[in-house]
């Protein structure tokens, strides 16, 4: 590509220095007008369009830096205002940073920022350490208080079982001496009737034979 200098697009600049100073306007909205699409800002008073030059300078703008002068930008870019950055950012340095080897500065920057991580890599490790620490206490805690929740209650289970032995127990006692007693009333009573008096005896007999005697 071969590069034209500005003095080759004398006509096109002085039509673009007539434009000078720039009013532009840019906007988002689109609109449909005569099937082509119109880019637009609406405003209370009327209607801008962006690619119009009786409404906005944005076309001669742009073909000033991009079509125009482009390379020219670039250069500036490149030898004047990069050069003006770096010059102020190597002022900012420390005076004893300038006399070193910049590989070398680089070199220690690098180490400077592997430490910084390494520090941080730490704490971050020591951090969660110090979670998961606590973290352990606190389920060794819990599991205690199970332990001795579950110990209560075997504990409590165990008398319980022993009470309803008991219960059982007094429960069988009571229901053997209640058939001992049946037993004993039972043998008092035939005992009873069998200890009858002669006199009762003598009564029973005379009663048979009188019933034998009226025949």
């Amino acid at each position: 590509m071969i590069y034209l200098y500005v003095s080759y697009f004398k006509a096109a600049s002085e039509k673009l220095r007539n434009c000078l100073p720039f009013a532009v306007v840019g906007s988002n909205m689109l609109k449909e007008e005569g099937g082509k699409r119109i880019r637009y800002r609406e405003y209370p008073w009327g209607i801008v369009e962006v690619e119009n030059m009786a409404h906005n300078d944005f076309i001669p703008l742009r073909d000033m830096v991009v079509r125009t002068n482009l390379i020219d930008m670039i250069d500036v870019t490149r030898s004047v205002h990069y050069e003006n950055f770096r010059l102020r950012q190597m002022d900012k340095l420390p005076k004893h940073a300038l006399d070193r080897d910049p590989f070398t500065q680089m070199e220690e920057d690098r180490k400077k920022k592997e430490h910084e991580l390494a520090e941080k890599k730490k704490s971050f490790e020591k951090t969660f350490a110090d979670r998961v620490s606590d973290r352990e206490v606190k389920i060794n805690e819990r599991i205690a208080r199970l332990d001795i929740r579950e110990r209560d209650l075997k504990q409590e289970i165990e008398l319980r079982k022993a009470e309803l032995e008991k219960l059982k127990q007094e429960v069988d006692d009571l229901r053997r001496g209640s058939i001992g007693d049946s037993k004993t009333s039972l043998s008092m009573t035939n005992e009873n009737s069998g200890k009858s008096s002669p006199t009762e005896k003598i009564k029973k007999k005379s009663g048979t034979l009188g019933l034998f005697n009226r025949n």
